[in-house]
């Protein structure tokens, strides 16, 4: 149902009042016309009213100039327009026109932007000669210091360059020998890379402090992956808490043990199976290439070479070990840190403890980055519980590590404890850097909210006694047996009878068998030292 518009009363009223108009307002009477000539139906627009005062005035001085004046029709038609009769039809009262304005708007412009080209050009010419000058005086002190690392060495040398010298170019100046006067072309071309040797003592920049900043640096990365970490780690809900220790719920979330009962074993370290198809392929490659040889002794890329194998098998089949929460360092590890202990122990900490000098790639190692072979990328106790390393006793023996996050403590397997070839105090000596550096890595990258959990206490250690372990009694085979410790107590199995010096070319045939058959002979990567710069101590 439509609503109707029900009018009680109309009042008819005047066309102006329509346009209600302000008390203040001034209205302008060509307006008001135009308006008035919308609304008139009669009305009809004509050239009358509205004059063409700029047309007429350039008519007009056409006219005083002697020519014909045009009618108002003809005025109005099209013509072509010249430059000059635009002008003039530009031209005001006033006798400034539009062009003279715009023409001094653009000289202007066109001022200010020369004088701020020129001032920025007068600064870069400032800016290249302060360096130019720098570069002068570094050139400077590299030569000299050149000069005189050279001028002994020269003194002495200085007949059998000479020698070397005149063969040299009676060698490439040989007549028809192009290809030599190229090579001895290139060859002066190319710069020679000058090194210049700095004494700590004499020069001002200050190594400790840049050490610090860089340590700094790596210490605050670590915190951010350790802080993000600390968020997915694993805890009890509110339900699942309980007062009393004995608390199998927690037992089955949280184990607190490296045993996993029921764990299949992933594999037999001294089954055989195999071994004699590997062992002919390793043999025709090495005869394939006679440069290749076998040492009686395992040196440091053999040991680090198994130690990789290791790491393959952990990211290619975490079950087989006896927890994925596990990591094996290389010796690299262990060396560094116990040569740095020194600077570690002398350096000054904040008032908290905190802000010692660490190891270069101690943080590396906390996040996982290194070892670069096989990246974990797993965060020590959040993570990881357990590391697996070695150490070289004496500069001539190699004794494995195993370092307990859980229990804070450190064993150490030694192949010759019963002959005592390291003794106790070396033992200690050896052990003691990474006892009280682990920690303190642990506290300084934790998270706020965590670190109450690592204190600076150092870790305990203890070295097992040689009646419990397989013993190497003729020397020379301490890294196999290192090897196979760390091997058999990462996958869960004990140490078995096999492991003995009788067995020891067997063992050694399948370990050198399955690294060229699971790594295809690509060798081993070389020893990390990502994080080592010039203000480093040398690796």
């Amino acid at each position: 149902m439509l609503k109707q518009a029900r009018i009680q009363s109309c009042v008819a009223k005047d066309l102006a009042d329509m346009f209600p108009v302000w008390d203040d307002d001034e209205q302008d009477p060509d307006i008001v016309k135009i308006v008035n000539a919308l609304h008139d139906p009669n009305f009809k627009f004509s050239k009358n009213h509205w004059p063409l005062e700029g047309v007429l005035s350039a008519h007009i001085v056409k006219s005083e100039a002697g020519k014909r004046s045009l009618s108002s029709d003809e005025s109005s038609r099209k013509r072509p327009c010249t430059a000059s009769a635009s002008a003039a039809s530009f031209v005001g009262d006033e006798g400034v026109g539009v062009v003279a304005t715009m023409k001094a708007h653009f000289d202007q412009c066109f001022k200010s932007f020369s004088t701020k080209m020129l001032n920025g050009l007068g600064s870069c010419e400032k800016q290249i000669k302060l360096l130019t000058d720098i570069g002068v005086l570094i050139c400077m002190f590299m030569h000299v210091s050149d000069n005189k690392l050279q001028s002994n060495s020269e003194k002495d040398d200085a007949p059998m360059k000479a020698n070397v010298n005149v063969g040299a170019c009676e060698s490439v100046n040989a007549p028809g020998d192009a290809k030599g006067k190229k090579a001895a072309v290139k060859e002066e071309e190319a710069p020679k890379p000058s090194i210049c040797e700095i004494d700590p003592k004499t020069c001002d920049v200050d190594f400790d402090a840049v050490a610090l900043a860089k340590n700094a640096k790596a210490r605050e990365a670590a915190q951010l992956v350790a802080r993000a970490t600390s968020a997915r780690y694993r805890q009890l809900a509110a339900t699942q808490k309980s007062p009393f220790l004995g608390n199998s719920t927690a037992k089955a979330i949280i184990p607190s043990s490296a045993s996993h009962s029921g764990r299949a074993h992933g594999y037999d370290s001294f089954d055989q199976t195999g071994v004699r198809a590997k062992h002919i392929t390793l043999m025709n490659f090495i005869k394939s290439n006679p440069l290749h040889s076998f040492l009686i002794f395992l040196n440091v890329q053999h040991m680090e070479a198994y130690i990789n194998l290791l790491r393959l098998r952990l990211s290619k089949h975490p079950e087989w070990f006896v927890s994925d929460r596990i990591c094996f360092l290389n010796s690299m590890f262990a060396t560094v840190w116990r040569r740095d202990y020194e600077a570690f122990k002398q350096s000054e900490p904040n008032a908290d403890g905190s802000g010692k000098l660490l190891p270069p790639g101690a943080y590396s190692y906390y996040t996982g980055q290194l070892p670069i072979y096989c990246q974990t990328k797993k965060t020590w106790t959040y993570d990881v519980d357990y590391l697996y390393s070695m150490l070289h006793i004496r500069e001539d023996h190699w004794v494995a590590i195993w370092v307990s996050f859980v229990t804070k403590h450190i064993t150490v397997w030694d192949s010759h404890k019963a002959t005592k070839h390291a003794s106790d105090e070396q033992i200690v000596e050896a052990v003691e850097p990474l006892a009280v550096m682990i920690p303190y890595l642990l506290q300084t990258c934790a998270p706020d909210d965590d670190k109450w959990r690592f204190p600076y206490t150092p870790l305990t250690h203890s070295r097992v006694p040689g009646t419990e372990i397989p013993q190497n009694i003729q020397s020379g085979d301490c890294g196999v047996y290192c090897l196979k410790y760390i091997e058999c107590h990462a996958l869960d199995l004990p140490f078995p009878l096999e492991l003995c010096d009788k067995n020891m070319r067997k063992i050694r045939e399948k370990m050198a068998a399955e690294l060229y058959d699971e790594t295809g002979c690509k060798g081993h990567d070389k020893l990390d030292a990502t994080g080592l710069d010039v203000y480093d101590r040398q690796a």
